[in-house]
């Protein structure tokens, strides 16, 4: 069995994800927020996290969920009502977020319906909407108190989840508590406008070729090449032919998960 529920967000995309998928249910908001109340995560690494949610007359339910961001999440279910898999997808929309939400069932208490499943799946969303939304409302332009995603201990290139920027931009990140890598995938054609941030960073090319301006200097870099750029300070990239890059940022960049690294966005 299988049914849907959409909800329009009025947030961006990024935000939602993070809203929905990675969060300290100790901050101060979230203890306040009665949509967290029995949720908690018991369980984060670089691309997935367990989640655990335990409402009061009802069995425990255990979310195993792995993390495609900021595009969607999916999710083995266990307990709860019925058990099964679903598929939460994100799309901008001039509103903000679609949310679309694909839930297969795959067995089921016998004491309810799947209209009663669906009732209360649809009420359970609804609670959350309202109570992002609310949040996201009062967050100031750095973001709804947003904790980025960190990892501690190891992992692989190929097992963290690849962010689609635009037709020519991809990227995978990450990050511990005061330092984050990104490794960039540019196709030829490919523009950072000029920006700046409070992140000092290192950039290194691996392999391809980056027209880099910083401050009054300008460079052609090629493999091996890296430059250093304090916080603050305006620069932009350009790429005349496929480039693989690693940056190395500190503090972490909040703006790649708050949807205002928009310099990034046009190509």
């Amino acid at each position: 069995m299988q049914y849907q529920i959409t909800k329009i967000i009025r947030a961006p995309r990024e935000k939602v994800f993070a809203w929905c998928t990675d969060y300290d249910p100790k901050d101060p908001e979230r203890a306040k927020n009665p949509a967290f109340k029995a949720r908690r995560i018991v369980r984060r690494e670089a691309n997935f996290v367990i989640v655990e949610d335990d409402y009061e007359g009802l069995p425990k339910r255990i979310a195993k969920v792995k993390l495609f961001p900021p595009e969607r999440w999916e999710a083995d279910l266990q307990g709860g009502l019925w058990r099964g898999h679903g598929t939460y997808r994100l799309e901008e929309i001039p509103e903000g977020t679609k949310l679309t939400i694909t839930f297969q069932i795959r067995g089921k208490n016998p004491n309810v319906t799947v209209k009663q499943i669906r009732q209360r799946g649809d009420s359970v969303w609804s609670n959350y909407v309202s109570a992002m939304e609310a949040e996201l409302k009062t967050a100031d332009i750095g973001g709804m108190k947003l904790r980025i995603p960190t990892l501690e201990g190891f992992t692989r290139w190929e097992e963290i989840p690849e962010q689609k920027v635009n037709e020519k931009i991809s990227r995978k990140i990450v990050s511990g508590n005061r330092v984050m890598m990104v490794l960039w995938q540019m196709k030829a054609g490919a523009l950072a406008a000029l920006h700046k941030h409070p992140n000092e960073q290192i950039a290194y090319v691996v392999s391809g070729q980056m027209e880099l301006r910083f401050r009054d200097q300008k460079k052609t870099c090629r493999p091996g090449d890296l430059c250093v750029i304090p916080q603050g300070v305006e620069h932009e990239a350009w790429f005349p032919q496929d480039c693989t890059v690693i940056d190395i940022f500190s503090p972490p960049r909040e703006d790649f998960f708050t949807g205002q690294d928009t310099y990034l966005k046009s190509e």
